[in-house]
């Protein structure tokens, strides 16, 4: 070997088959909830899943299939489908945030869907944290 062999350093091999990033994003993180009166951290922890998980997806899809069906109902009967309330796609919007929390801690409320969506609800600024944080899984892997 000659000096400059030895002396360069080893070269980094990135291994394609261990990149899944909807698979990472299938494992809850946890997200520190930030009150927004004070912006500091609360003791509420929120285990929210990142945007590309298998079930958030899904969910994105249900929807996109179900407005599919209902314009091409409506096309056949030689009609053009009536839009949709704004009040329904808020609501569904606030339920897609809510399906990416998966369970919490740091108070007494014990964890349930429905509460879960009642706080969304209820608190848009809780939603733009969980939405936020999520999207940053789905684009970064979980990046902690």
């Amino acid at each position: 070997m000659t000096k400059k062999q030895e002396t360069q350093p080893a070269v980094e091999v990135f291994s394609l088959s261990s990149m899944n990033e909807v698979e990472d994003c299938n494992h809850a993180e946890e997200m520190v909830y930030i009150d927004p009166r004070t912006d500091k951290e609360t003791p509420f922890v929120l285990m929210v899943l990142g945007a590309q998980a298998d079930s958030i997806q899904s969910d994105v899809f249900k929807q996109i299939d179900s407005d599919a069906r209902r314009n091409f109902k409506a096309e056949r009967s030689g009609k053009v489908a009536e839009p949709r309330k704004i009040s329904d796609k808020m609501s569904e919007g606030i339920a897609s945030i809510a399906n990416r929390v998966v369970g919490w801690s740091g108070t007494d409320d014990i964890y349930s869907r429905d509460l879960c969506l009642k706080i969304m609800t209820n608190n848009p600024s809780l939603r733009e944290q969980v939405q936020a944080f999520s999207e940053d899984l789905g684009n970064f892997g979980n990046s902690k």
